[in-house]
């Protein structure tokens, strides 16, 4: 129980301090764009650790349905919005 309310703290705290030194440094449009480089990287990476021969031989898209992209340009631009804000 402790270890589990003592991450929260931490977790809470972290999330915090990130974004007291994302408002105090720079350009936040800058801070935005190096957050998501990183952010799609590591998912980039994730996905081809994960699954890279599917992905070489079907695509980064396989699968994908007319809802499918429906619910990702959703998402992507509700967190173009949230970004813009």
């Amino acid at each position: 129980f402790v270890a589990v309310v003592l991450a929260a703290f931490v977790g809470g705290f972290a999330g915090v301090y990130m974004e007291l030194m994302l408002k105090q440094a720079g350009s936040l449009w800058l801070r935005n764009a190096q957050l998501a480089m990183f952010g799609a990287l590591t998912a980039l990476v994730a996905a081809f650790a994960n699954d890279g021969e599917k992905i070489r031989a079907g695509g980064m898209l396989q699968g994908f349905t007319w809802r499918s992209y429906l619910a990702v340009s959703a998402l992507a631009t509700g967190g173009l919005l949230v970004a813009v804000v």
